[in-house]
């Protein structure tokens, strides 16, 4: 009789079936010495398991001869997960139906969070809430994006022993599509205001035409300076302070709060499934 070993990893990789019928699953398994394949014949229906879980795995070493080739390669007799199940449910707009299960329903928009409760069958609770109550054997909807991975990732810590994650992600104006003005940008803006004072009611748009950005970034762009004290703003006219003081745009709170949208957006918004799964897992393993 083959031993059979409990490997508890920290990671798996894409989970894909195979044979005639699908019927057989493959995956990647990450070790110190390189990658090792993991096979499961006839357990096609494990693989949203696999893929949506930290999984325990029982494994039979076995060596996989093909084309001359001899390599080692683990044979997987059964599994069970540990922690909750990880579902992308994201979407890019909220429903009535969304709201229909049981759940607890964590929402970051104040004005979400109201239009929520009393609609959806279940709780609908703040991000501070969802970090210290209990969540055990409960379905956690995450309804909206965070303002920061942090605030998430805290979230989660405390779902260990939720059944669920579903994530929706809704997200009302995404940023990722326009992203974060470059430097060369800022530059010509502010050397644009020392020539000369802008009526933003009469030539913002032209102005941002000139600078190749969209009407959005140039509002942030202009709240950058302000928190610095770059501008003043006056009837709608934009114009230079005549003394500054040299700062950093970056250590802005402007700045810094689309940064960290940018990067919730990032994780959570733009990246595939196998991808966020994978992040929520390591949050979870932390």
């Amino acid at each position: 009789e083959q031993p059979v070993f409990l490997v508890r990893p920290q990671q798996i990789g894409a989970v894909q079936t195979m044979g005639k019928q699908q019927q057989h699953l493959k995956f990647p398994l990450p070790t110190p010495a390189g990658e090792v394949a993991v096979v499961a014949f006839n357990h096609a229906d494990w693989a949203p398991v696999l893929q949506a879980a930290m999984p325990e795995l029982a494994v039979k070493l076995d060596l996989n001869r093909w084309r001359g080739q001899t390599s080692l390669q683990l044979l997987l007799e059964d599994q069970r997960t540990t922690g909750p199940v990880v579902e992308d449910a994201r979407v890019s707009r909220l429903i009535a139906p969304m709201f229909a299960e049981t759940a607890v329903y964590v929402t970051f928009n104040q004005q979400l969070r109201e239009n929520l409760t009393g609609n959806a069958a279940g709780q609908v609770v703040s991000a501070h809430q969802a970090q210290t109550m209990d969540l055990t054997d409960q379905t956690v909807v995450i309804v909206d994006c965070p303002p920061d991975l942090a605030t998430v990732t805290a979230i989660i810590q405390n779902a260990k022993t939720a059944a669920k994650l579903r994530w929706l992600c809704y997200s009302r104006e995404p940023l990722h599509q326009a992203g974060m003005p470059n430097r060369q940008q800022f530059v010509a803006l502010y050397q644009t205001i020392r020539q000369q004072a802008v009526n933003l009611n009469q030539m913002g748009s032209q102005l941002a035409n000139y600078l190749r950005v969209n009407n959005e970034q140039l509002i942030f762009m202009i709240h950058v300076f302000l928190e610095l004290r770059f501008v003043t703003i006056k009837g709608g006219v934009l114009a230079p302070v005549d003394e500054i003081t040299r700062a950093d745009l970056t250590q802005t709170m402007s700045y810094r709060q689309r940064a960290a949208r940018l990067e919730v957006e990032q994780v959570l918004l733009t990246s595939s499934t196998a991808q966020l799964q994978h992040w929520v897992q390591q949050a979870l393993a932390n």
